[in-house]
């Protein structure tokens, strides 16, 4: 339960900064996860 709370924050952030601040692929992360 927290790996997945733990995970679901990370997409968070990634999704989060790569919307605001930085120019990232939160597709990636989301790809990633579903793979893992």
């Amino acid at each position: 339960m927290l790996g997945d709370l733990a995970a679901f924050g990370g997409l968070f952030l990634t999704a989060f900064a790569a919307a605001t601040i930085l120019p990232l692929q939160s597709e990636a992360a989301l790809v990633g996860l579903l793979l893992a």
